[in-house]
């Protein structure tokens, strides 16, 4: 083992019998992934307990993760870890308030609520996460926790969108090509699925495919981009 990490793995110990918080966090994380130490679950989700109760927020959701997963010798109990994702949350942990609204959504270890996993949601949105920013969009479009508003909820997606969110990149293109909470614009449809396609999206690729090879969304039937298309998405099937 690295002497350097030994020592600071001695001073983090001696930091957390003072009570130090970001110490026990740290020690944590080194037992949760056995960076430098034994892989050990139990002593992990311990040293976190202690930093939690001295205020640590990122404790709080590394102890909701692990009660939700059910990792090594610690069982999964929903109940629970919707409690310490519910403490992180209402301290501003981002992360935490989206994996909340998922568990209140499908009523894991609470009682399903679509307006408290909207409100968390939103709250999570707010904070600057990405990927709820973007279920916030589709919230606000099927009308999910909250009243449906189609035009909300473009604005919403193509903010997403704008910041790199593939799959909004996709429902921003799809409300473009089915007048879906703006003015259509087979211009704008064709950009975004094919921003959509350059970063990844399969549903996308496999729209430009039938896009060129048709002439959809004013694109001039091109059957060699189709058939780029086509390989693309190919290439992205695991073989069995």
């Amino acid at each position: 083992m690295n002497g350097i990490l030994l020592v600071a793995i001695d001073d983090l110990r001696s930091s957390s019998q003072d009570g130090a918080s970001d110490a026990h966090l740290l020690l944590g994380f080194l037992f949760e992934h056995g960076l430098g130490v034994t892989t050990d679950l139990e002593v992990g989700v311990e040293h976190y307990k202690i930093s939690a109760e001295a205020g640590s927020r990122e404790a709080l959701y590394r102890l909701g993760l692990i009660h939700h997963a059910g990792r090594g010798n610690v069982r999964r109990d929903d109940e629970l870890a919707s409690k310490y994702l519910e403490r992180a949350a209402i301290a501003g942990h981002s992360p935490a308030a989206f994996l909340l609204a998922a568990m209140l959504e499908a009523g894991l270890g609470v009682h399903a609520d679509l307006e408290a996993a909207f409100v968390w949601t939103r709250r999570a949105a707010e904070s600057g996460h990405l990927d709820a920013l973007a279920y916030l969009g589709s919230m606000y479009m099927e009308g999910k926790g909250t009243a449906l508003d189609a035009e909300k909820g473009f604005i919403v997606l193509r903010e997403a969108a704008i910041r790199g969110h593939s799959g909004a990149m996709v429902q921003v293109a799809r409300a473009f090509a089915e007048e879906v909470g703006t003015t259509p614009s087979d211009e704008e449809a064709l950009y975004w699925f094919t921003r959509a396609a350059d970063a990844g999206d399969a549903s996308a690729i496999a729209m430009l495919a039938r896009a060129y090879s048709e002439g959809l969304f004013g694109a001039a039937q091109d059957l060699q981009k189709a058939a780029d298309y086509d390989a693309k998405l190919a290439q992205r099937v695991t073989p069995l």
